[in-house]
């Protein structure tokens, strides 16, 4: 009897760690998700992004080791096994603490850069102001986000200047400025 009764606190005990090791996966993948595609979807060429480089190198260091992980948990898709090395649970907080920290940053640098200059923005959620402010001179990507700081907005029309329909065309598959007007259909 008390071996099967050990044989049970052992299954429990495995099977909580299991618990929590995919409940830091979870969330430490979700992060890392989040920051790859925003630090991506970003341009950090400019000099005046240096905070945001910063952000981006802090990435990287911590990148490599997350993705090496995931290689070898790829590679032997025991859950149990992993739940069962404690190294695997102290390498996965200091990941989720370190991204927690690069989001905070990264936040900031949102707040600062974008929504401070425009209020509207205080209402989208980081990841749609990283996809807005990288979603480039197309005025297509720009209309959920136009639904969302506008709430009396329900279609846009966008159109060309007049002088410059005759050459649209070559232009703009040659180069990224266009010049868009929209109209605002405001009911």
């Amino acid at each position: 009897m008390d071996n099967r009764r050990d044989q049970f606190q052992q299954y429990y005990r495995l099977f909580d760690n299991v618990k929590e090791m995919t409940q830091l996966w979870f969330e430490t993948q979700n992060r890392w998700i989040f920051l790859r595609s925003a630090l991506v979807n970003l341009n950090i060429k400019n000099d005046d992004q240096a905070s945001l480089k910063q952000i981006y190198i802090k990435f990287t260091e911590i990148d490599e080791s997350f993705r090496n992980f995931q290689k070898l948990a790829f590679q032997n898709p025991s859950v149990a096994g992993l739940a069962k090395v404690e190294m695997n649970r102290i390498h996965f907080k200091t990941w989720l603490h370190v991204f927690d920290e690069l989001i905070i940053e990264l936040d900031f640098y949102l707040n600062e850069q974008y929504r401070s200059k425009f209020g509207r923005f205080y209402f989208l959620s980081n990841d749609d102001l990283v996809n807005l402010i990288s979603s480039g001179l197309d005025p297509r990507f720009y209309i959920p986000y136009v639904r969302q700081l506008f709430k009396g907005v329900h279609n846009i029309q966008f159109r060309l200047p007049e002088q410059n329909i005759g050459t649209t065309t070559n232009q703009t598959m040659n180069s990224a400025a266009i010049d868009v007007y929209g109209k605002l259909f405001i009911r």
